[in-house]
């Protein structure tokens, strides 16, 4: 279940994730999934992808995740006939 705060405001993980374009300008991709365990939940699907799932009983280190060298992979998503 997704942790939300009295205000209906939900807990998220603000991410800001650096790309270097060949001609060495940069761009960024911001990501907030909800903080959520449920493993089908984007929060534990990118945590495991990372292969930074904290142990049970462990607390997540969110600094690990500064500085991590990453490569992503942009796909188009069909839904309805329409293309995202």
């Amino acid at each position: 279940d997704s942790i939300y705060h009295a205000s209906g405001k939900r807990d998220a993980l603000n991410l800001k994730v650096e790309f270097i374009k060949p001609n060495g300008d940069l761009v960024y991709l911001f990501y907030a999934p909800t903080i959520t365990w449920s493993p089908k939940g984007k929060f534990m699907k990118m945590l495991h992808d990372l292969d930074k799932v904290p142990a049970m009983g462990e607390e997540l280190d969110i600094n690990s995740l500064v500085g991590m060298n990453v490569t992503a992979t942009i796909e188009n998503v069909e839904r309805d006939n329409v293309v995202y």
